[in-house]
């Protein structure tokens, strides 16, 4: 079976529970500056790359997970590193 495309500002394809995952803190206090540059534009690409795979016709799920996990999970350290 297929799922149906999204229309255009549709809400984002709904992920199984079975496939989310809990947050990790990374152990680190602060980033310099080469750092934090480098995680903001990681966190860019993988929104970039969340939102493609969302729309895609048949969306990988297991990615989706994936790349919700790693932006929660680079978020968070730029929120506590002050990024």
């Amino acid at each position: 079976m297929t799922q149906p495309d999204p229309q255009p500002g549709s809400p984002a394809t709904p992920v199984p529970a079975h496939f989310e995952r809990e947050i990790e803190a990374i152990d680190v206090d602060e980033l310099d500056k080469e750092n934090l540059g480098w995680t903001k534009t990681y966190v860019a690409g993988l929104r970039d790359r969340l939102a493609t795979e969302q729309a895609a016709a048949s969306p990988d799920f297991v990615m989706i997970s994936y790349l919700k996990k790693e932006i929660a999970t680079y978020q968070e350290l730029l929120d506590r590193t002050g990024g």
